[in-house]
């Protein structure tokens, strides 16, 4: 008997810490993510690296170029869409024509 209690509390606690490891995996994924913004350029300095993009239902969004991008060929009203990660950080920019 007790050992049929030893193989039950093992086995909550092997399930306990599966799920932990699981929730832990999804959350770092999650961080992890991109976020989309498509609009216009209202702002950019291609010194300091910023551009702020206003989207179609008026929210603005501050962002930060990351290394590789080249702000230089973009101006205020280009059309834009942006993918940026949790931290703002520009991933890749594109202009629509």
């Amino acid at each position: 008997m007790k050992a049929l209690r030893m193989k039950k509390t093992f086995s909550l606690l092997t399930v306990a810490l599966f799920a932990l490891c699981l929730i832990s995996v999804t959350v770092s994924q999650a961080e992890d993510s991109v976020m989309v913004v498509k609009g216009a350029v209202i702002s950019v300095d291609p010194n300091s690296g910023r551009v702020a993009v206003v989207d179609d239902a008026g929210k603005t969004v501050m962002l930060k170029a990351g290394p590789e991008n080249d702000l230089k060929s973009l101006q205020k009203g280009d059309k834009v869409t942006v993918e940026y990660d949790k931290k703002s950080v520009i991933q890749s920019i594109s202009v629509q024509n």
